[in-house]
Order: C-alpha cells, then structure tokens, then sequence
C-alpha cells in the first residue's frame, strides 16, 4: 500500500492512520504503534538530543521555586554560581565569573557579533550556521564591518592555507574569526588547537561556536583562549533547551546586546561593567540554570563515549558510498575519530524532504535541508531543491538499528530510483 502522506512528517501507525512523530528519551520504552512500524528510531540527535540527562527534569522544577531569582545571597544565586563552576571545569576554563548564562548558543552568538568593533575585518569559515552567519551579514550590510568566507577542503577541514588567504585583505584592521568546532551538515571536528595557536600568533580574535561537539569531545577553552564562545545546553550536554553558555574572555569587547535590569548599581543609568551581570541583564532563567547545572553535572561524572554511534553510522556509511545513486558528505571523509556522529547524504534529483518524509513512515526520523547552514551545503555542491539528509543518532545506537536505517534508505531509494 502506498504511503499516506500528511501536512507534515508522520508515522505510519497502520492502514489509513497517522499519528504525529514523537520519541522517548532512550531510558524509557521505546514507542511501538500497530502495523509495520514497531519502534521510533530518532536518529536527529544533531538538532537536539530529546533525551535530558538524569536530573535534569527535576532540577528544572525546583528552579520554578527559586526564591530570589533577582540577584542576591540567597540559595538560588548560589546555585547559579555553582553551574558557572560546572561549566568552567567541564570546558576547561579557569574563570567561572566568566561564564554568561543566555538563551542559547544563537544569543551567544549574536552578542559576539555586538561586541565586535566598527571597522572590523572578520573571516567566518564557509561550515558555520546561520546563528553566526545571519548576525554577520546583519553587521556587515550596516556598515559595521566586512565580511569574508574561508573555505573547506573535500574532507570538510578548515585548513591554515585557507585562513592565510581569507585574511589576506586585512591589512591593519583589527581581526575576528567565527569557528564552528565541527559543522552540522558534515560532522567533521576542526583542527582548533591549530587554528587556536594560529589566531594567537596573528593577534586574530576568535569566537567558537561549541553547539555541535560541547558534551562530546574534550575542549580546553584555557589553551585556545577564544574572546568569545558559545554553547548550547540542549544537544551533547543533555541538558534543556532554552539556556545556553558564552565563555567571555577577560580582554574581549563588552557591549551588551540586552539592557535592562541586572540587580546591581540599580542607581545607574548605564549598565555595570563587570562580568557576569553586564550581560545577563533581566530576570534570569531559573529553571533552565537548574537543568543545565544538572546536565552538567551528569556530564561530568560521565563522559561521552561516541564508539557505538561512529561505529554505526561507519557501517551506514559504508553501504551508502557503495550506492551508484547517493553521494556521502564529506566526499572525502576523514576518520572517524576525528567527526561527530554525523552522516549527511544527497540523492540527485531526489529532495532530501522526500525522502526524509518517507523515511518517518518508516518510524526513522531524521533532518532533510540545508541545516541552516546554506554555505556549507552550497560549498559541498548541494542545491537548495535537494539538500542534504543528514543522519545522528544517539550514543547508546545499537548495530541492529543501523542496519535497519541502511536498509530503510535503500528501499526507499527504490521508489525513486531503482538500484541499478
């Protein structure tokens, strides 16, 4: 029987029905539904990962009852300044009155680009996400600074050839590189500690975006010494959406991008200058600070292992190069250890929503597009018309289950395109 499509990616839960997409967190039962789905495989972990740390949940509830949100010594600023501490010891930073609590890895992102000078010359690598790339271009069309791109070679690696000729034109303008530690659409991890010791020798301010890679592999932000850097608490750190972390260098530029109270020198009209308050005006996410301290905390006492999610997606891989009518992103992949469980694929002529929607009929939920990183797709020869399917499962993936995806993606490729 053919498909029932509806508005929207839906699970086939049996003849004539549909039922929204859903998933558990993978400590709980995995959903089952009547006919031939039999359970959800939520393999979009890269977008968020939909299972919160032990804690967290509860932490947020007790962070409802915070009682002295405002800025004070009661038990809730306490609180907050033990998260600080967890997320400095996590990333390897040594000055946790450093730690800026946002809304996520976006506002981070965003007063990064506020606290740049006028007249700036700033390079962002070709990988980045539109949470970089759209305040960048917002600054640049004002005037504010100017904006070139730095490409990636086929494995999807910024090398230092490449910096070097980005940054030709700078001449003497003060300079700024937005670095995403590892590119959502391609999962590859950059060479930071080069790229870091690089911008050092060549008085280059660096701003990482830690969205995909914070929780999962080591960062020692005290070695790379970025100005600025961003996290967002919902994807490897396990945490809730919603809250976020901007490490902030002590020589950095601060200009806040938000005024408003921030429960200090309540006499001035002007904003404090010190850190954390001076960017953390209004009143502060209670019950997000809570959960992420709890993801925190969890994530430090557990570290990640990628081995079951890289070995799975390897054997995906594998099948996928081996199809005449797919082409795997990076074309020329590096090791393993060296990306995030990440696998993107194009099926020429074939839009990825498509097959993306299919493949939710089928109880396989991924993410079909360009992944708000259009630079990155367009670089690696995708169109807008097709995009990229893009593959992350969990960490705890069983090999069964990557043989279920593989399959699933050939069978479905079949409607479209008969093996050959």
């Amino acid at each position: 029987m053919a498909a029932r499509w509806c508005a929207e990616p839906r699970i086939r839960a049996g003849p004539g029905l549909c039922s929204p997409r859903r998933s558990e967190p993978e400590s709980g039962p995995a959903p089952t539904y009547p006919g031939s789905v039999t359970a959800i495989l939520n393999w979009n972990r890269a977008a968020t990962s939909a299972d919160p740390a032990p804690g967290v949940a509860e932490a947020m509830i007790e962070g409802l009852h915070a009682v002295d949100p405002a800025r004070g010594a009661g038990l809730a600023s306490a609180r907050r300044e033990q998260v600080r501490d967890a997320a400095a010891r996590l990333f390897g930073w040594s000055a946790p009155e450093r730690v800026v609590f946002t809304s996520g890895a976006t506002y981070g992102l965003n007063q990064a680009v506020r606290a740049i000078p006028e007249g700036a010359f700033v390079v962002a690598s070709e990988l980045e996400h539109n949470a970089a790339l759209r305040p960048l271009e917002a600054a640049r069309a004002a005037g504010r600074l100017e904006l070139s791109f730095a490409r990636f070679d086929p494995s999807g690696m910024v090398q230092l050839p490449e910096l070097e000729a980005a940054f030709a034109a700078r001449g003497e303008r003060e300079a700024w590189l937005f670095l995403a530690l590892a590119s959502n659409v391609l999962g590859t991890l950059q060479p930071v500690e080069e790229i870091a010791s690089w911008c050092q020798a060549r008085g280059v301010h660096l701003v990482l975006d830690l969205s995909q890679g914070a929780g999962q592999v080591p960062i020692a932000l005290d070695r790379w010494k970025p100005r600025f850097a961003a996290v967002a608490a919902h994807k490897g750190l396990h945490g809730p959406q919603g809250i976020g972390i901007l490490f902030v260098d002590a020589d950095a530029p601060l200009a806040p991008l938000v005024h408003g109270g921030t429960g200090r020198h309540g006499e001035q009209l002007d904003p404090p200058r010190a850190l954390p308050g001076c960017l953390e005006a209004g009143t502060p996410n209670m019950p997000g600070i809570y959960g992420l301290g709890a993801a925190l905390s969890w994530r430090l006492e557990h570290p990640a292992d990628l081995t079951a999610a890289r070995e799975a997606l390897a054997w995906v891989e594998t099948g996928l190069r081996a199809d005449p009518r797919v082409q795997v992103l990076p074309r020329e992949a590096p090791p393993w250890e060296q990306r995030l469980p990440v696998l993107s694929f194009v099926a020429p002529g074939i839009p990825s929503a498509v097959l993306a929607a299919e493949l939710a009929q089928q109880g396989i939920l991924v993410r079909a597009g360009l992944m708000c990183a259009a630079l990155a797709s367009q670089a690696a020869g995708v169109t807008e018309a097709e995009g990229v399917v893009r593959l992350s499962p969990p960490e705890s993936t069983q090999m069964e289950d990557a043989e279920r995806v593989l399959a699933a993606i050939l069978q479905t490729l079949s409607l479209f395109a008969p093996a050959s």
